[in-house]
């Protein structure tokens, strides 16, 4: 069960990074 929070955890980080990276570049 830790594996899928893990896993929650990573694609959630990975996704806030790509907005970030969108906005960086909207700029």
């Amino acid at each position: 069960m830790s594996f899928m929070i893990v896993n929650f955890i990573i694609f959630i980080s990975l996704v806030f990074e790509w907005k970030l990276g969108m906005i960086d570049w909207l700029k």
